[in-house]
């Protein structure tokens, strides 16, 4: 419901965008070292307090007091509170106290036009609360001060009398006197006056008032179609089924200029449902035709998108496959494009008619859409998440319908269909894809389907190892079991079953040299069969390639044009032969011909395998092998030709690898950047001019401290003939990524970069690239620990995701140096995945709620792992246990411990685990236990001095395992105890036990500590009984415990400590200031606190809530919980300990709803919940019988289901509050009635005559010695 015109999301986000402005202009004249004067601080606090910022109009004030001494911010106090109503204020009484108290002392001019602004945005806030009384005192202070009656005034009065109080004579006598008064209230006012219609029932009046406004110069916008457009919902109170008159409506407002808003969608589908629904004869299509309305596409998609943001996805897919069929005969009305199939297809799985995905797919691809990755993946969802229970065990086996036959044949005609259609499959389709036809769980071989999808992923991987793979992931685990457990080894053998694939190609061959014996990787020619490229290959077939300047003559008086793959063909024959002067000289004039063409046909110029295959004319790579003068000259020709530095992202390529090497000898064994700026600084420049004169040009502005002159350089280079090259672009944006971050930086970094990709549109070598976008990303964040991403920040992720849909720079192989801060904040925002693909995705739909820095527990896991990955490198130790396993002496170990220690080669921790692992296959004996046991503390003892040894869950889990094989019915023995009890006492970290950290290798451990934590089942609670060195505790899985023999998935959401009634100065000061009466005041008593050297603790926090949520319902109550729950919340961002219980969210509900008979939950309310659902994830669920309240409320959120857990997940994906359900109804009496066996329902609800608690009972809230225990429905978490 709309209220007010202030309320319009369009000019709050005028205002806000508005501030951001004046932010940014007021930060760039403070960062000239101008100092402020008394308007600039006045103008500036003005905007912000029009925002609603009231922490910046805040520091405002404490600027201008530090800035200008004796005089401070003007009018500052009434700027602050404008700020506060134009916020979240949930209430506007307190604001009209404070302006009272205003309005009685003397002001000049200034201060009473911001006093009377404010006192009007108050009266809009009253009225959009339904806030009677506060509106009535409100209009007394307009008596009783003599405020002067403006617009604004007027519109607030007519929105409060029309929709506040139902009084539409009323709204209409006061835009009467508005207009005798000559006061331009605007359309909003009117809106009210038509929404008062609306509700009302009084239809007969609408046309009046309409042509009222059309007299008086008002025109409709989209709240007025929106109100017209609920007249005609039939399920409303006082609606009218009438859909003809609702698609006039729609009609009317698109002729009008105005975009439709998913809230006009939603009532248009609302009013045409019926119509939907019922046969073809009598439907949407008929009811089009005789009414004479064309149909088009804004029209039927916005039925469609209505229609599925109610949940109907049969009728909007009825609606989807009727836009289908009619865009045979309205082709340019109702066009078939990309984003439209990807939206039906959507439609037709959620509708539940997933099966009929190919009918769709030959109907779309009529149309010339080819299916995508969006399509595979829409298809695939179907089969997701779903669980098949066997009746005879009850044991939920998951995946089973991923394994289905359906989702398996599905799998393989979506990839067959993508192959043939040379469309792209990337890594997170293919994994889905194996899925269908192995469990990684389960399967202990990999089947002939499987490794149909492990060949596709083999030959995108842009190496022979590993690089690029996701671990963990199911197409790890694939190749790790395909290897033998080990995924490098895996790789290698599904190679060597192969033709060797090369990324960027189906297949590569190996030709060896006769002479040297040296294997040369050539390419295959990557592009369709041509005449040219023909006839060269039966050239080169014939053995007649050294007359391939003839054929190509004869080519070109034939009108036929040489390709890219022609002159690939012909390099790479040559490359193949033995080095002799014939063959380069040969090559090179190939060469030479392919740049002379490539003057005429840009799309000609040599790429990194063309020289790579000149350069094995002369250098065949060779162990030991010199670059000779010819090479030399090669590579110099290369390095002035490739000036955008493509070769720094195809070094993953097998073809390019010794082009690679070579550089890297020039080089020095630096980076390849270093190699070609010494090639082209030694060798003479023989590039034409128009290709350096711009690189010239900003170096020149770059040497003389000119960098924001690069407009008219450009233009001079304009006026010369000459254009911008992307090394131009790049070396202009990395002089601004190497200054501190600024906004001016930004500013001055975006504009270049807009000016890239306006100049990428008429010539696509000029799109920026990865390295471009992250120079511009460094101007606003430099990837310090714990940086947070700014919105600015986003917004360069967004347009980098929206002009790059597959970087090439994904692969970490192919990514330069300088792009990795990119694709890092690309990972931040990807969340729990940390893929850069996902977090694209993320940025391409425009988010801004997302994840925008590492936290620090990821950053120690990520030193850690950085720690251990140099402990686990391929070292002499590895090597030399290897080969104990291998030969069968592995109970030597000692004797070849020693001997690597004085040979100076330490243990690694791989080591070690190639050492317990060959004991853990073994069957169980104590021989293999004690051997294990004396191998894993000589393990301890060298993590004494080396912490990079020190023994994780996995090789405890090995020593276990030569004791227990976690088999049914099988106990764990004493010596197994003797281990966990180990295992406990010497491991401190707890980052394995969170499930998606802990190995697969490691499960045994946690098994068994799951076991002996008794009825809790956490092995958290196993390791703090086996540290104490419990003996008696449960040694296997009892009969009423096999539901819990597989490992359950703890919650990854965060859990908050239980609370403690242990004194401590935040409690006792808590205590006090509850007894005082005084829990307003807790601001005070944080910084007295702090002052003193303590913190807050849980407890306090819980201890201030408890008090507030004792008292009856009012705003100040509401307002200072909720204050006090945010306070909480910030300090567990950096103190995880802090994070506020269950117990904690149901105390600040309780300020806002006291769960009695009919009342409703408010937007505040809602608020609260929808932070608690993303707070905390489902899997707390448990404890919610403890927090009554809380539970009550998601379970009438969650509509129909009447279920907790729904209601999480609906106030976790909560858009709008519109249609929210907010109390129960008879229905709901009804249904717990029923399921209660006719029994009176147990509804936790308190009646409206229940008096409430006195200050005594408050006193059971407190936590200390003397008492302890929350008030009750709440309970501690």
């Amino acid at each position: 419901m709309e209220i007010t015109s202030d309320s319009d999301p369009s000019r709050t986000y005028a205002k806000n965008k508005a501030a951001k402005a004046v932010r940014e202009i007021y930060n760039s004249i403070r960062s000239s070292g101008r100092p402020p004067n008394a308007e600039m601080l006045r103008q500036v606090a003005t905007a912000y307090a029009e925002a609603g910022w009231v922490t910046e109009v805040r520091e405002m004030a404490k600027e201008a007091v530090s800035e200008l001494p004796g005089h401070g911010l003007a009018n500052g106090d009434v700027l602050e509170l404008m700020a506060k109503t134009n916020s979240d204020t949930p209430h506007a009484q307190p604001v009209l106290d404070e302006l009272d108290k205003m309005l009685d002392s003397r002001s000049d001019e200034g201060r009473l036009s911001l006093v009377y602004k404010t006192f009007t945005d108050a009266l809009f806030l009253a009225a959009a609360h339904s806030d009677a009384k506060a509106f009535m005192n409100g209009m007394a202070l307009v008596e009783k001060h003599r405020i002067p009656l403006s617009a604004k005034i007027f519109e607030a009065r007519i929105s409060f009398h029309a929709v506040v109080s139902g009084d539409v004579r009323a709204a209409r006598e006061l835009l009467d006197e508005a207009r005798e008064l000559n006061f331009n209230v605007d359309v909003a006012a009117y809106n009210h006056v038509l929404n008062a219609l609306i509700t009302t029932g009084r239809y007969d009046e609408i046309a009046k008032h309409l042509h009222e406004m059309w007299e008086r110069g008002i025109n409709a916008n989209m709240s007025t179609y929106y109100f017209l457009l609920t007249m005609y919902d039939p399920d409303s109170k006082h609606g009218r089924a009438n859909p003809v008159a609702a698609v006039k409506t729609f009609e009317d407002m698109r002729a009008k200029g105005i975009a439709p808003r998913p809230s006009h969608n939603i009532a248009l589908a609302r009013a045409v449902k019926p119509v939907v629904a019922v046969s073809a004869s009598e439907g949407l299509v008929t009811l089009l035709a005789c009414s004479r309305i064309p149909p088009n596409e804004e029209l039927l998609n916005g039925i469609r998108d209505g229609l599925a943001a109610l949940e109907e996805f049969e009728l909007a897919f009825k609606v989807s496959d009727m836009y289908l069929t009619l865009s045979r005969d309205y082709p340019e009305e109702l066009p078939i494009r990309r984003l439209w199939a990807w939206r039906h297809l959507h439609m037709l799985v959620r509708s539940g008619r997933g099966s009929e995905w190919r009918t769709v797919l030959d109907q779309i691809g009529a149309y010339q859409i080819p299916i995508d990755t969006v399509m595979c993946t829409t298809i695939l969802d179907q089969y997701k998440g779903d669980r098949i229970v066997d009746a005879a065990s009850t044991v939920l086996k998951p995946f089973d319908r991923m394994r289905s036959f359906e989702a398996t044949r599905t799998a393989r005609e979506l990839f067959d269909r993508m192959r043939s259609v040379d469309e792209h499959v990337p890594a997170s389709v293919l994994e889905k894809l194996l899925l269908t036809v192995w469990d990684p769980e389960k399967d202990a071989v990999i089947n002939s389907e499987a490794l149909r999808y492990m060949v596709a992923y083999v030959k995108m991987l842009p190496g022979p190892t590993n690089v690029g793979i996701r671990e963990p992931g199911p197409m790890a685990k694939a190749f790790e079991v395909f290897g033998g457990g080990n995924i490098a080894q895996g790789i290698s053998r599904l190679r060597a079953r192969l033709v060797v694939p090369i990324a960027g190609g189906d297949r590569a061959r190996f030709a060896r040299s006769k002479v040297s014996g040296h294997a040369v990787v050539t390419a295959p020619v990557d592009e369709p069969p041509s005449p040219p490229l023909d006839a060269v290959r039966a050239l080169v077939a014939d053995g007649r390639a050294a007359e391939w300047e003839t054929a190509l003559a004869d080519l070109q008086q034939k009108g036929e044009a040489p390709t890219p793959g022609t002159y690939c063909t012909l390099l790479a024959h040559f490359a193949d032969k033995p080095c002799s002067p014939e063959t380069a000289a040969t090559a090179r004039a190939i060469l030479a011909h392919q740049m002379n063409a490539s003057k005429k046909y840009p799309n000609l110029v040599p790429d990194s395998v063309a020289f790579a295959h000149v350069l094995a004319t002369v250098w065949k790579n060779q162990p030991k092998e010199a670059l000779s003068e010819e090479a030399i000259e090669i590579l110099a020709l290369f390095a002035r030709t490739d000036l955008d530095e493509t070769i720094l992202k195809v070094s993953g390529s097998d073809v390019t690898h010794p082009l690679l090497r070579a550089l890297k000898l020039v080089g020095g064994g630096r980076q390849l950047a270093t190699a070609l700026k010494i090639l082209r600084s030694i060798t003479k420049d023989e590039t034409t001019p128009e290709t350096r004169a711009a690189l010239d040009a900003i170096h020149a502005l770059i040497a003389t401290g000119r960098v924001y002159d690069w407009e008219s350089t450009v233009a001079d280079l304009a006026e010369q003939g000459h254009s911008m090259t992307a090394q131009a672009y790049r070396a202009l944006l990395a002089v601004y990524a190497a200054q501190p971050c600024s906004l001016q930086t930004a500013a001055a970094a975006r504009a270049v970069l807009a000016h890239q990709i306006v100049a990428g549109t008429a010539n696509p070598s000029l799109i920026p690239d990865a390295t471009a976008f992250a120079h511009v990303l460094a101007t606003l964040w430099k990837d310090e620990p714990g940086e947070v991403l700014s919105d600015e920040a986003l917004d360069v992720l967004t347009l980098f995701a929206r002009t790059h849909k597959y970087p090439p720079e994904l692969l970490p192989t192919n990514r330069p140096r300088a792009a990795n801060p990119l694709f890092e904040a690309l990972i931040i925002v990807a969340g729990e995945s940390r893929s850069p693909n996902e977090g694209l995705e993320i940025m391409r739909s425009g988010a801004k709620d997302v994840k925008r820095r590492w936290t620090p527990d990821e950053l120690k896991i990520f030193s850690l792992g950085a720690e251990r990955k140099v402990a686990n490198q391929v070292t002499p130790a590895l090597d030399a246990v290897k080969a104990l396993i291998a030969t069968d002496r592995v109970e030597d170990w000692e004797v070849t411990l020693a001997d690597l220690a004085r040979q100076g080669h330490p243990m690694t921790a791989r080591a070690y685990s190639a050492l317990l692992a060959y004991y853990a296959a073994l069957p169980c004996s104590l021989e293999s236990a004690a051997t294990a046991r004396a191998i894993i503390a000589h393990q301890i003892d060298a993590g004494k001095k080396d912490k990079r040894v020190i023994p994780d869950a996995i090789q405890f889990a090995h020593v276990l395992a030569t004791l227990w094989k976690g088999q049914t019915e099988e106990a764990l023995s004493d010596e197994a105890l003797g281990v966990l009890t180990l295992f406990s006492k010497s491991h401190k970290d707890l980052s394995e036990f969170h499930h998606r950290q802990r190995s697969f290798a490691a499960g045994p451990l946690f098994e068994a500590l799951r076991i002996v934590a008794g009825p809790s089942r956490l092995p958290e609670i196993g390791l703090m009984r086996m540290r104490l060195g419990l003996r008696d505790v449960k040694r296997k899985w009892a009969p009423s415990d096999l539901e819990y023999a597989a490992p359950v998935a703890e919650t990854t959401s965060p859990r908050p400590r239980l609370l403690s009634p242990e004194p401590t100065p935040a409690l006792d000061a808590a205590n006090e200031l509850d007894a005082a009466r005084r829990v307003d005041t807790w601001e005070a008593m944080v910084a007295d606190l702090e002052q003193q050297g303590h913190s807050m603790t849980p407890e306090a926090y819980f201890t201030l809530l408890a008090s507030l949520s004792a008292l009856p319902f009012s705003p100040q109550t509401a307002t200072t919980a909720r204050a006090i729950l945010d306070h909480q919340l910030a300090a567990s961002s950096t103190t995880p300990d802090l994070l506020p219980g269950l117990g904690a969210f149901s105390h600040v509900l309780a300020t806002l709803w006291k769960n009695e008979r009919g009342e409703e939950l408010s937007d505040d309310a809602l608020d609260l919940l929808t932070l608690f659902a993303r707070t905390y994830s489902e899997g707390n669920l448990k404890f919610l019988s403890r927090a009554g309240r809380l539970e009550e409320a998601l379970r009438i959120v969650s509509g129909e289901s009447r279920d907790a857990r729904e209601g999480m997940r609906v106030m976790r994906e909560l858009g709008t509050k519109e249609g929210i359900k907010r109390k129960w109804g008879d229905e709901d009496v009804l249904f717990f009635k029923k399921r209660s066996g006719g029994r009176k329902p147990r509804l936790q609800m308190v009646s409206r005559a229940e008096p409430h608690r006195s200050h005594e009972a408050r006193g059971a809230c407190r936590i200390g010695p003397e008492r302890w225990g929350p008030p009750k429905p709440s309970s501690v978490v």
